[in-house]
């Protein structure tokens, strides 16, 4: 499994040209909810701004809070730590918070910039997740059937020269047709605020839950019979349909 590119003489990680492809691309894509919602091109600019680096914080917090026991046992250097890995629930939530504090600051309506976040961080996933695969993290479990992939190097902890189910892709599939059903959503229903925010957290939340079982990476934290993921998983399920309910009840009593 390639997991380097060479241009110009230069090996770059396919890990990293994923991350920063989708990215792009996600970015390039948010105009469209970007404009339907009538957000300043120069505030949604800021405020994904605000989102990356609140991002980038919390993904990497979480991989070293979920990892910390193989960081101790391995004797991992700090350089390493930094380079390593990154935990895309900690990415999430740091990107909420970034975006809070942003529009909270200027005063902007929050909820557009969730649902314009939320239409478009499914299709940066996606790419982020092809990156994965062919960087070797978040690997799937010991799998020796149809679509099996084998590492014969890495970056990473990942299991060589043994057949793994290909989990990445799997969800980057499933990461892409939740984009297309939200964008389609999105744009027959515009003014519906929160409904992308809402059916997002819902959706992916179910959908990690369930992948996370096919899953092999121990690094990425298990607490009793459920990974940290799982955990965070059902948080965010209860915490979304909890708000939704609220939300609801109050509109009924004005």
């Amino acid at each position: 499994m390639p997991h380097e590119l060479s241009i110009f003489g230069k090996e770059i990680p396919l890990y990293g040209i994923f991350f920063f492809l989708g990215i792009i691309i996600a970015g390039t894509v948010s105009i469209i909810p970007m404009k339907k919602r009538k957000i300043p091109c120069m505030d949604w600019v800021s405020a994904a701004a605000f989102a990356m680096i609140g991002a980038i914080i919390g993904s990497k917090l979480l991989f070293i809070i979920v990892s910390f026991k193989q960081i101790i046992e391995l004797n991992l250097s700090i350089y390493a730590v930094i380079k390593g890995g990154f935990v895309f629930y900690g990415g999430l939530i740091g990107g909420i918070i970034g975006i809070l504090i942003y529009t909270k600051k200027y005063k902007l309506p929050t909820i557009d910039y969730f649902d314009v976040a939320a239409v478009v961080v499914p299709l940066g996933h996606a790419f982020g997740r092809v990156g994965c695969f062919f960087g070797g993290c978040c690997y799937g479990m010991p799998y020796s059937g149809k679509f099996a992939v084998v590492y014969t190097q890495t970056d990473g902890m990942t299991p060589l020269n043994q057949p793994l189910f290909p989990i990445q892709l799997l969800e980057a599939i499933l990461l892409l047709l939740t984009f297309f059903c939200l964008f389609i959503v999105f744009m027959k229903k515009p003014n519906k605020r929160g409904m992308p925010t809402f059916l997002y957290t819902i959706v992916y939340s179910l959908m990690r839950f369930s992948l996370e079982f096919l899953r092999g990476d121990k690094e990425r934290g298990i607490i009793g019979f459920l990974s940290t993921s799982q955990i965070i998983s059902i948080s965010i399920l209860i915490a979304s349909i909890t708000i939704f309910i609220f939300i609801k009840k109050k509109r009924q009593k004005l």
